[in-house]
């Protein structure tokens, strides 16, 4: 639950000066080759965060290959699109969820500011999750106890 991983998956200059930015922040940063992650080593045990940055690729088949991918439907995503992309994506996500789309040009100031808050959001939630799953076993367990006191009486 403590380790952060950003996969974050770009062909593009500006996308390597985001990339190492991002690394600034003390985030682990995953780039895999392509934008192909059925052979990344995915850990269910961390919290994962997918920034696509392709511009060479189409957005038909990049969101096509995001919603096949069952590893990643529950992390937070993030799609850099031009303006004239971004109507097409909206279209053909409608059924992705966890799914955001940048415009660019990224500001990187701002970017980063959202990175962040992303993170700890997901932290948060990982939290959340914790704490239901002991409230449920303490639940069990206190309902086990109220039994064996109703069945003494």
């Amino acid at each position: 639950m403590e380790a952060v991983t950003i996969w974050y998956l770009t062909d593009n200059e500006e996308g390597v000066k985001l990339r190492d930015s991002i690394k600034t922040l003390g985030i682990r940063v995953a780039n895999p080759n392509g934008f192909n992650l059925k052979n990344a080593n995915i850990s269910g045990s961390e919290i994962n965060l997918f920034i696509f940055d392709l511009q060479k690729t189409e957005i038909k088949k990049l969101l096509e290959s995001i919603s096949s991918n069952f590893k990643i439907q529950s992390s937070p995503k993030f799609i850099l699109l031009s303006k004239k992309s971004m109507r097409e994506a909206v279209k053909l996500s409608f059924n992705t969820f966890h799914l955001e789309f940048i415009c660019r040009p990224v500001c990187k100031r701002e970017f980063l500011l959202l990175i962040e808050k992303t993170v700890i959001v997901e932290r948060y939630r990982e939290i959340m999750k914790y704490i239901s799953r002991e409230a449920e076993i303490r639940l069990e367990a206190f309902e086990g106890l109220l039994d064996i006191n109703r069945n003494e009486i």
